[in-house]
């Protein structure tokens, strides 16, 4: 399950990083990959400000975690590809569940890396005023609990690994 605010950014972790971005981010991307570079250009094809154009490209880019819109662009068309040679693997399985061990693999470290970005964020809680609605401000702060848990988690094994090793002296 997807989710996007009203901002196009990600409230929870999606099994396919192409679900985070949104229509506009994904058409502006495929103009990149056209070779179209000018944000003004992009802006009157779209028929959206340049402004606009810089803002869906640096938030796809940070979402697909490229340096720079063309490479946003290239990631954002490697991961296309790669559902629709998915979509025809499983096709060709005649139903089968099971996915080429690779393309399993790789969309397994998709998947982690999103969920490892997803808890790193920081999230959008005190400070100036929010325009939050209830299930960002939940997945916030279990977000956050998440984040404190693993600490006292971590935490926890080196205590306990800390005094296994001073029994063993």
């Amino acid at each position: 399950m997807t989710g996007k605010t009203r901002e196009g950014t990600h409230v929870w972790p999606s099994p396919d990083p192409l679900d985070l971005l949104s229509d506009s981010q994904k058409r502006c991307l495929d103009l990149v990959a056209q070779g179209t570079r000018a944000s003004k250009v992009i802006a009157q094809r779209l028929n959206l400000t340049a402004a606009s154009v810089d803002t869906y490209l640096s938030k796809a880019a940070i979402l697909l975690d490229a340096p720079n819109r063309q490479a946003a662009a290239d990631a954002y068309i490697r991961l296309q590809r790669a559902r629709a040679e998915m979509e025809e693997n499983s096709e060709l399985q005649s139903g089968s569940r099971f996915l080429p061990i690779a393309g399993r693999s790789k969309m397994n470290a998709i998947r982690a890396v999103a969920a490892v970005r997803w808890l790193s964020e920081t999230p959008p809680i005190g400070g100036s005023r929010q325009s939050l609605d209830w299930v960002e401000k939940t997945f916030a702060i279990i977000r956050v609990a998440a984040v404190a848990f693993s600490v006292l988690a971590i935490l926890v094994m080196l205590g306990a690994g800390g005094l296994y090793l001073l029994r063993m002296l």
